[in-house]
């Protein structure tokens, strides 16, 4: 396999040019006139995990209700349907694994899936230091057969590991003890097997994790994980040619009136006889009774205020760290159509750009557009992050890529995914935090899904939701 940089960069901004595309406008739901709901579960948050049990439930028979605070379902999922060149655009989660389960949901609700190959990515690549807006004069990446060394034994360590100990890929089931190397800073993971190659790379399709040298090596693994090396060998990665977005509408049309938009907890109660929320809606307050609560929304102690949490949740959700991550399109001038911009750092470890800071742009199929990525160890307004991105194009003026001055004309979405990467230290994951986080599943009737419990890969979430969250849900 030959593997560029910037076909990696490629598949995180490649869109279906010249597809039909369907409008996917919110569907406004009420809820029912009733001030009381009863469903056998119910599902707070309506993201990519929240909406897979909820339609998983459905179809095992189940009575769901879904509680959204948006006015759409799919979270970290959006697409813009240009209204130009009517062309979607995804943003957000913009691939998808080759893997039965995709497969299998996208055909329930009969929607395309379109094979994309690594081969057929092109066009060419600035690496512009954003902090100078010029390719620094002494960047030497790494040859591709460096790159593709090291990617090699990447695969097989993950290989490895999965014999030896256990599938990163299927959740947080640590085994006892844990391995020394999941605990080392990712940098010292590097260093250890010499993988500076792949850093890069890594870093590429890991954004939204911050600083990824200094995390702890077993977060890095799980998301540029197994199957993402797999996609990436086997040439194949999937995309919806009406964009990733339309499932969500398929799955809210299936849903119908289980579904509250413009939902807001203000209290949850546990009981004996199962789990009361009460909900403040768009059309007035809502009690829902139900037997089973799942919780898909990030487990901050900020989001569950409201819930009654025994001593050991509060401790546990209390824990968290999270990075902060930002996405959106840019209509631009001054760039190149084409041309993928990364960033670079001239005097940093491996180039890479310092955080907070823009990752890079990304062309689209609609002319002038380019997808936009920011990232941050700590939170930043929203406004702040798109007046630094609107500096770090103004800044651009390598004369090589850039002969007129670069400038952004417009936001055309912005969209904040924060908090993002919950983690722990390497001590506290040490010390058993996810066997504690597991022990949390089915306790006081409520159950948990999400990228905190596994990792931020639509595709592994669901398979992780089908394998290991609803079986428990269904017992």
């Amino acid at each position: 396999m030959r593997l560029r940089r910037r076909s990696v960069l490629k598949f995180m901004s490649y869109g279906a040019a010249g597809m039909a595309a369907v409008g996917l406008r919110p569907r406004t739901a009420s809820a029912k006139k009733s001030t009381l709901i009863e469903r056998d579960v119910c599902v707070i948050g309506g993201g990519s995990s929240g909406t897979f049990t909820a339609v998983s439930l459905r179809d095992a028979g189940k009575s769901v209700v879904v509680l959204e605070r948006k006015q759409r379902l799919g979270g970290h999922t959006e697409t813009l349907n240009d209204p130009t060149t009517h062309i979607p655009v995804d943003i957000g989660v913009e691939v998808l694994h080759d893997l039965p389960v995709v497969n299998d949901y996208f055909a329930r609700f009969g929607v395309p899936l379109l094979a994309i190959s690594t081969g057929s990515l092109g066009g060419q690549q600035a690496n512009v230091d954003f902090r100078t807006g010029h390719v620094p004069s002494n960047y030497n990446p790494p040859s591709q057969a460096e790159v593709n060394q090291a990617l090699g034994f990447y695969f097989g360590y993950l290989q490895q590991l999965k014999a030896t100990y256990y599938d990163l890929d299927s959740g947080f089931d640590l085994p006892t003890p844990i391995p020394p190397d999941l605990l080392l800073p990712f940098a010292d993971f590097v260093t250890k097997y010499s993988l500076g190659a792949l850093v890069p790379t890594a870093f590429a399709f890991g954004q939204g994790l911050g600083n990824i040298l200094s995390m702890p090596t077993v977060y890095v693994l799980k998301l540029f994980s197994a199957q993402v090396l797999s996609s990436l060998f086997a040439g194949k990665f999937l995309l919806c040619p009406t964009g990733n977005s339309t499932i969500y509408e398929k799955a809210t049309q299936f849903l119908g009136e289980d579904v509250v938009f413009g939902a807001e907890v203000e209290r949850v109660q546990r009981h004996a006889k199962g789990v009361t929320v009460h909900v403040n809606t768009p059309d007035g307050r809502v009690v829902i009774q139900a037997k089973k609560l799942v919780v898909t929304c990030p487990p901050t102690l900020s989001n569950l205020r409201n819930f009654d949490l025994d001593g050991l949740e509060a401790w546990t959700f209390g824990r968290w760290r999270s990075n902060f991550y930002w996405t959106g399109l840019l209509r631009l001038e001054g760039v190149p159509a084409g041309l993928t911009v990364a960033n670079v750092g001239r005097d940093t470890l491996y180039n890479l750009p310092p955080l907070p800071g823009t990752y890079g742009l990304n062309p689209t199929p609609v002319p002038g557009l380019w997808k936009v990525k920011y990232g941050s160890g700590e939170f930043v307004e929203d406004c702040e992050v798109q007046e630094r991105i609107v500096n770090d194009v103004r800044r651009l003026s390598d004369p090589t890529f850039f002969p007129h001055h670069p400038k952004v004309l417009e936001f055309t979405e912005f969209s904040a995914h924060v908090p993002f990467e919950m983690r722990v230290s390497s001590q506290e994951i040490a010390n058993g935090f996810y066997t504690t986080l597991g022990s949390l599943q089915g306790r006081n009737h409520t159950y948990y899904n999400g990228a905190a419990f596994h990792v931020h890969d639509s595709s592994l979430l669901w398979q992780f939701s089908k394998n290991h969250v609803l079986p428990m849900i269904l017992t």
